[in-house]
């Protein structure tokens, strides 16, 4: 495993190289997005008005987010919060996790990917910023054989829960 920020580059690489090397893995993400957008802006637009609103809510927060605090970004009443998540929930958008350390229910979208397009793009810049520093790390710190290696795993834990990313 590679560890370190000079460590993400090939040996010998300028300053100006460098730069270059992370615009390439960051159009790299750009151009990946680009291919998902039709099927997430499709999926995404399915969504009732009130169900989109609380998903905006959701997927603008990369960590679990409670009920009520996505009422409170939402404009919603808790009570329709809560509808609208059992729903997203039930339409496979959403899951309900533990918010850590606090062993209250919070919810995050399924599909990490996805909440990964949509903060890029319906994001502010300082959270598209932050994806991509996260980006160049994941590319930094691990190298292609484990990347793989983590994709396949993730993969197989999901074919073995039969818990398909986006139900039809």
């Amino acid at each position: 495993m590679v560890i370190g920020a000079a460590a993400a580059y090939p040996k010998g690489l300028s300053d100006r190289g460098a730069a270059f090397f992370d615009f390439f893995r960051i159009t790299t993400l750009e151009r990946l997005l680009d291919r998902m957008t039709p099927l997430y802006k499709a999926r995404t637009e399915e969504a009732a008005p009130q169900a989109r609103a609380v998903l905006d809510a959701v997927a603008l927060n990369w960590d679990p987010i409670t009920a009520n605090a996505a009422a409170r970004e939402s404009g919603l009443d808790v009570t329709a919060v809560n509808a609208q998540l059992a729903r997203l929930e039930n339409d496979g958008y959403v899951e309900e996790v533990e918010v850590s350390g606090s062993g209250r229910s919070g919810y995050q979208l399924v599909e990490r990917f996805f909440n990964i397009w949509y903060l890029m793009r319906h994001g502010s810049r300082r959270l598209k910023q932050r994806v991509r520093w996260l980006t160049c790390f994941l590319r930094g710190f691990y190298s292609p054989g484990e990347r793989e290696g983590l994709g396949r795993e993730i993969l197989v834990t999901r074919l073995v829960a039969a818990r398909p990313l986006w139900p039809l």
